[in-house]
């Protein structure tokens, strides 16, 4: 081995030892800190693994009390399925439910609702009498109380021979079990307005056509014949009545999945 190789393994040597006892005192100065900042993870580790079997018991508990109680829809309700001719269509997880069925003439009839719109009423406002005497003072309080009881059910009266139909919108009161009507408009082409009103965008109002008078503002006899083309079609106060109980039924079953759902994440 030359000379000059010789001197520059043994600095290659000298370095490489410099620098493991530069880090071998770093080490011995971090160390405890290290050991300190590993117990604190340990402990949040060990605190937060608590908290999710604690969150997973409580969660296993409401289910299991749950899952005691029969949730099932009243024989009635089945029965004004059967009599009425509805079908209804709706999926697991979600809230959006569709009534269909074949009315008179060849007409297809749609009803559309939201579970969670219909069960969402606050309990404090309803009373015997159907709204307690807690709204604030003035039209404006007793406005906002009345629209926080009032939920959107959709109507859709289609002829399929001539792909038009009537969009009515109502208004369905939770604690008197019946509907009023909020606008009614002709469509002219049904496929489409489903397609790009519900298929694609989850909704069920066009905001860019004009929908309609007020109905209240319409004269007492059109309010009236309105109402009555309505019953015939079966858009009445039984109807209501089965939309707020299946929307009950559903939403408690929704409400078990949740809980099973989450408690299986919580490992």
């Amino acid at each position: 081995m030359s000379s000059r190789l010789f001197v520059a393994t043994l600095s290659k040597q000298a370095a490489a030892v410099s620098r493991r006892a530069t880090f071998q005192s770093a080490a011995a100065r971090v160390a405890p800190q290290l050991v300190r900042m590993g117990a604190i993870a340990g402990s949040r580790t060990f605190a937060t693994s608590r908290s999710g079997k604690r969150l997973k018991e409580v969660l296993k508990s409401e289910l299991k009390i749950s899952n005691a109680i029969p949730n099932e829809l009243d024989s009635s309700y089945k029965d004004f399925i059967d009599r009425n001719g509805f079908q209804i269509l709706e999926s697991e997880g979600t809230s959006n439910v569709q009534l269909i069925k074949q009315g008179d003439n060849g007409e297809t009839i749609r009803v559309f609702f939201d579970i969670d719109e219909v069960t969402d009423v606050p309990m404090s406002q309803v009373s015997e009498e159907g709204v307690e005497a807690e709204f604030e003072e003035g039209f404006e309080g007793e406005a906002e109380a009345l629209d926080s009881l009032l939920c959107n059910i959709k109507v859709l009266i289609e002829k399929p021979a001539t792909n038009d139909g009537l969009f009515i919108n109502l208004f369905l009161q939770n604690t008197e079990n019946s509907f009023m009507i909020d606008f009614v408009n002709h469509q002219e082409d049904v496929k489409q307005f489903l397609e790009e009103q519900i298929l694609k965008k989850g909704e069920f109002i066009d905001k860019f056509k004009y929908q309609g008078p007020r109905f209240s503002d319409l004269d007492e006899s059109v309010q009236t014949e309105f109402e009555n083309y309505l019953a015939a079609k079966g858009i009445d106060d039984e109807l209501a009545d089965f939309i707020i109980s299946y929307s009950e039924f559903k939403e408690e079953n929704e409400y078990r999945s949740w809980l099973s759902s989450l408690t299986k994440f919580l490992n």
